[in-house]
């Protein structure tokens, strides 16, 4: 056990767990926030201090739209494909200026991960995502939207018949 009471690892350290706290009170002013609104930033902000997010990126994330508990996961996500935390913020930043809709911005790093697989650097899968942002395309320009539970795509033509 260490010193916080939890095992070693378990518990983010005091300064990172308030640091969240205090960067998740200044999104609580709003008062049109729930609590469970500000419970999920809170819980997103201390996750992604623990996972590597530096501090400064989230108190980049500075407008109403940007500081919101799915932009911190797509941040976070970014961070841990490889993206420099710079280019994460670009994206987010695009991605609310063309109003992204929340559930497209979890989209995002699925985009960047399948360019990065592609063969491409973290830092350029970013880039094309955010100019496909630009041209209005919410998936980055990378393929066309496949819905839940649809067949892998191919190009080969069946066999047979």
């Amino acid at each position: 056990m260490d010193r916080t009471g939890g095992s070693a690892g378990s518990w983010p350290r005091r300064g990172t767990a308030r640091s969240a706290a205090r960067w998740a009170a200044g999104a609580g002013t709003n008062r049109s926030r729930s609590h469970s609104w500000c419970a999920a930033l809170l819980v997103a902000g201390a996750d992604a201090l623990q996972r590597g997010i530096p501090a400064r990126a989230l108190r980049a994330l500075d407008s109403e739209a940007t500081r919101s508990p799915t932009a911190v996961l797509v941040l976070t996500e970014l961070h841990e494909t490889g993206v420099p935390t710079d280019r994460a913020l670009e994206v987010l930043r695009e991605a609310t200026a063309q109003r992204t809709r929340e559930d497209r911005m979890l989209d995002i790093p699925a985009d960047v991960r399948r360019l990065v697989r592609e063969g491409r650097p973290p830092s350029d899968a970013a880039d094309q995502v955010r100019r496909g942002l630009q041209r209005g395309r919410g998936n980055g320009g990378v393929g066309p939207p496949v819905p839940p539970g649809s067949d892998p795509t191919t190009d080969r033509r069946p066999r047979g018949g």
